[in-house]
């Protein structure tokens, strides 16, 4: 395999030590550093021997060694040289042993023949032994090997461009907040041209935000500026960046220092000829010191409070800008028209102050680093312009094609800026207007990049005609079909004859009476005093209504209708003939209705032909009322309890996987079982968690024998599988928690259904647990963020202060169990198993995949803000009693997902009514109680800003004083 090859392999496999949490990405580039200084040193050795001579031989040859060290100012002895170390030891204690003697050599030879870089060995070297203690030796043999296949000292192939290759692609992993973010070098070139463009006389560069350093240190060997300065806060970039310089080989004068730009700047008193940077966003509030430099230097009256933005950042570094000084830096578009007043501040000062020379925007891709809009921006002293350039190269964005990498024309910016051309939809100099639009930069506002369209006004009309014939016919179609829902629709007028027998004249009259009540509520109701005429044939009329006529025929029944009815006697008795025979003949039929009209005490005596049928009962007043409304809805056909709609049978019937019956049937019958029953609550939930957790564990995977790719991939479709099942459980906890508002939930079941699942995760298997693990995780969370949605803070202090029973072979501590102890992320390494399989949609990894996954899943009635806030509610709880825990913290994975600058549970505890209501939660009696725990937080959370993702260096969950100004804590009703 050739070196480009072997360099893709190496590559990739680096790929897997970085961002987890076997071994730190700062031993990686421990390993590759001294790669390099040992291959570097084979390659000069090689150079100088004598023919026939091998290396070690030429080492020890005197006249080499002296030669050697002549130029290289270091020495490595030859049994510790990279390779010899690595196919020598098969132990990985003997290997970290031998490179610290390796490493120990480098630095005293240094020294002792005056290398230029010795004082940043001695940086480098002095505590070798933390970095490369306590690490899971199963993984250093393998990197080590992979590593030692590459040739280093192959001289068709720039190390320092593999190295700086290895920075970028770790950057590319990690988020722009960090300030580590690596400037390719078309970045880099356009800086230099920039520049060089300015006939600046360039003595020194600085960079205040170092990150690795790809960026000054390019750009100075690029202009060959003599001296060159820096700074990082982050240690282990600051680390990385010395390493890179040694690799860049810069050889001019160079001052290269840790510490905090804006807080502790190290070079305060200096003023520099150029100042490049790649600005990074950190979300931080400003330092009191911070805040008091830029009083200082230029009256800007900012607070604690105020954030320290892109552009506070910016004229930290201007204040070290020398006479005539030139200042470049990289930021995010978006800032050039941020809201903050502070901001606005600042960019009012530049612009009046006539320090702001040019504002270019960057095309998509170019610092592929990096996922946001990009601009460069360029401030100058002792300017003689007295506009601002800005230049729009958002579109002169090209692909080779064949490399399919992004470039930009440099050759054209550098022309238009330094020349401060004006070209449509390009570039444009403002000034008036940039205060017209109340000092907001950004660049749609002076630059008109809107690509006008040409309209045929032909193609238009012609267009609007057609569209217009459409809408006709369309309407004309619509209207057809409203005209057939509504004669569908049009609801049918029931003919009614009412059959009688005419006891006397009161009661005839009580009968047209009743006949007129049907008409008037929309009845076609007929009876004979209405329809029959003298000189009609009276069976006639009576034969048509029953059998034709009429949709319904009401036997208006009393005791003398019955008797003729019988008897078959008199007009009733006709028709109770014509009406015996329908009966008979269709014994489903419901046209004929007995209706009791009139009845004495007593037995209910009903003709013999319809004694078994269904009558309505409009004998009395207290029973008209209902009884009629039955009587005109059955004319209707309108029940008052329609019957449903026959369904589609559900699709499971025939499917043969698990639906989780026994769980539905517990949630379909919950309400009306806890309306019924509310003793039973308790008894309820306790049913449903036991056979969730009976459900929960057939989700167990079997990963004998698989690679750690398809066993990813098979955790993460276990989780996907059991979504059904976690729907079940959210439906659940909506109904338990709104029922939970008068009738308190027993925690204990709770807890000992947690502690069960905790249980499942005593096993050895890494992969065969992290579902399980994920699952446990969501689960608590659910619970917290519903508790909180429903404001059941008695319930949140049980889950975070009870005890918890479990069983684990690894928990060795006879310490209580709390709720920290669910969180198993140091020994089952969920995070870095769903990362295998588990990426976005262009393949790139997440930061967290664990938290994308949490995050992407959260039911639509929660909202993802509350199952992050309930996320840093455990984080922060755990934090502020770390002593009653163990110190044992909960990590929350989804902070990155933070979208409002406010929680809701800190910042109403100003109300002394709220803060009584959730301090328990807080496991605190008093407002006292409270400040002295958010106290001891401070170490971690505000000061070191340490609870973060190793790969997110600027992203740290916020101290609790983000959210809340403990002065102010109960200072209101």
């Amino acid at each position: 395999m050739d070196n480009q090859k072997q360099l893709r392999v190496l590559l990739r496999f680096i790929s897997k030590y970085f961002n987890n949490l076997y071994l730190e990405n700062a031993f990686v580039y421990y390993i590759l550093f001294y790669k390099f200084l040992s291959d570097n040193l084979v390659y000069y050795s090689k150079s100088i021997l004598p023919e026939g001579l091998e290396l070690e031989e030429g080492l020890k040859n005197k006249n080499c060694h002296m030669r050697l060290l002549n130029e290289l100012k270091y020495f490595i002895e030859p049994e510790y040289l990279f390779d010899n170390i690595c196919y020598r030891n098969n132990s990985a204690s003997n290997v970290l042993n031998e490179l610290i003697r390796g490493f120990k050599q480098v630095q005293r030879t240094a020294h002792k023949y005056g290398n230029e870089f010795a004082e940043e060995f001695d940086i480098l070297f002095e505590n070798l032994g933390d970095i490369f203690e306590n690490k899971q030796t199963e993984y250093i043999l393998p990197l080590m090997g992979e590593i030692a296949l590459f040739n280093f000292a192959d001289t068709t192939l720039d190390y320092s461009q593999l190295f700086e290759r290895i920075i970028k692609w770790d950057s590319n992993n990690t988020n722009r907040a960090t300030g580590d973010i690596i400037s390719n070098n078309i970045l880099s070139e356009l800086f230099s041209g920039l520049i060089y463009s300015s006939n600046l006389n360039v003595r020194n560069i600085y960079d205040g935000f170092l990150g690795s350093g790809s960026l000054l240190f390019n750009v100075s060997n690029n202009l060959g500026v003599p001296e060159i300065y820096g700074q990082e806060r982050q240690k282990e970039v600051y680390m990385i960046a010395l390493m890179n310089m040694v690799v860049q080989k810069y050889s001019g004068k160079h001052q290269i220092l840790l510490g905090d730009t804006l807080s502790d700047s190290k070079f305060k008193n200096n003023k520099f000829d150029v100042i490049i940077s790649d600005i990074p966003s950190i979300k931080e509030k400003l330092s009191f010191s911070a805040a008091g430099n830029l009083k200082a230097n230029y009256n800007f009256n900012f607070s604690f409070n105020v954030r320290s933005s892109e552009w506070v950042h910016i004229m930290s570094l201007f204040s070290n800008l020398g006479k005539n000084g030139m200042l470049m830096v990289v930021i995010s578009t978006n800032s050039l028209s941020s809201s903050l007043k502070s901001d606005n501040d600042i960019r009012q000062y530049l612009v009046s102050e006539n320090y702001l020379d040019c504002i270019i925007n960057l095309p998509p891709g170019v610092l592929s680093s990096s996922r946001v809009p990009l601009s460069i921006l360029i401030l100058k002293k002792g300017r003689s312009n007295q506009d601002v350039l800005f230049v729009d190269a958002t579109n002169d964005f090209k692909l080779h094609t064949r490399k399919k990498s992004p470039t930009i024309d440099i050759d054209d910016i550098v022309e238009v800026y330094s020349k401060r051309k004006i070209i449509p939809k390009l570039s444009n100099r403002v000034l008036t207007e940039i205060y017209d639009n109340h000092f907001n930069l950004s660049l749609s506002r002076y630059v008109d990049t809107f690509d006008e369209e040409f309209v045929s006004l032909v193609d238009a009309y012609n267009r609007l005609y057609e569209l217009d014939e459409y809408l006709m016919k369309v309407d004309e179609e619509l209207q057809n079909k409203l005209e057939d829902v509504i004669m569908t629709k049009e609801i049918k007028i029931p003919k009614v004859f009412l059959s009688y027998a005419r006891t006397n004249l009161e009661y005839a009259e009580s009968i047209v009476e009743f006949a007129s009540t049907l008409r008037g509520d929309g009845i076609d109701a007929s009876v004979d005093e209405w329809d029959l005429k003298p000189g009609n044939d009276i069976y006639h009329f009576m034969e048509s209504k029953i059998k034709s006529e009429a949709d319904f025929v009401l036997l208006m029944i009393n005791d003398e209708f019955t008797e003729k009815a019988n008897n078959r006697t008199a007009g009733v008795g006709a028709e109770t003939q014509m009406i015996a025979k329908e009966l008979y003949e269709n014994v489903e039929q419901g046209r004929i209705i007995p209706i009791l009209w009139r009845h004495d005490d007593g037995e209910v005596k009903l003709p013999t032909i319809v004694e078994s049928r269904y009558y309505i009962d409009l004998s009395s007043d207290d029973k008209f009322g209902e009884n009629y409304e039955l009587l005109l809805r059955t004319l209707f056909n309108k029940p008052k309890n329609p019957k449903t709609e026959v369904g589609k049978m559900p699709e499971w019937i025939n499917d043969t996987t698990n639906h989780f019956t026994k769980t539905k049937t517990i949630i379909k019958r919950f309400d009306s079982q806890v309306e019924a029953h509310p003793e039973k609550f308790n008894y309820l939930i306790e049913d449903f968690f036991n056979e969730y957790f009976e459900y929960l564990k057939t989700f167990n995977v079997d990963f004998i024998g698989k690679d750690n790719a398809s066993a990813s991939k098979e955790i993460y479709e276990s989780i996907e599988e059991y979504t059904a099942l976690k729907n079940d459980l959210v439906v659940f906890l909506e109904k338990m928690f709104k029922v939970a508002r008068y009738n308190k939930i027993d925690s204990e079941l709770i807890i000992e259904f947690l502690s069960n699942i905790r249980s499942l995760l005593s096993g050895s298997e890494q992969f065969g647990l992290a579902n399980f693990d994920f699952m446990l995780r969501e689960i608590f969370l659910y619970f917290v963020a519903y508790a909180l949605k429903y404001k059941n803070y008695e319930f949140i202090a049980d889950l975070f202060y009870s005890p918890y029973y479990f069983e684990d072979y690894a928990y060795t501590s006879n310490d209580t169990k709390y709720f920290v102890d669910l969180d198993v992320r140091g020994r089952i390494h969920t995070d870095d198993i769903l990362g295998i399989s588990f990426k976005a949609d262009n393949g790139n990894s997440f930061i967290t995949p664990l938290g994308e996954l949490l995050v992407r899943r959260v039911p639509p009635r929660l909202k993802r803000e509350l199952l992050v806030d309930a996320d840093l509610l455990c984080c922060y709880v755990s934090y502020m009693n770390k002593d009653k825990f163990g110190r044992k913290e909960w990590f929350p994975f989804t902070h990155l997902y933070k979208q409002k600058e406010s929680i809701d549970y800190f910042t109403k505890l100003n109300s002394k009514k709220y803060f009584n209501k959730i301090k328990e939660v807080f496991d605190v009696d008093s407002a006292d109680e409270f400040k002295e725990k958010v106290a001891l937080t401070h170490d971690t959370l505000l000061g070191r800003r340490q609870v973060r993702f190793s790969n997110a260096w600027g992203d740290c969950v916020e101290p609790i004083e983000e959210y809340i100004d403990l002065s102010k804590l109960c200072s209101e009703r």
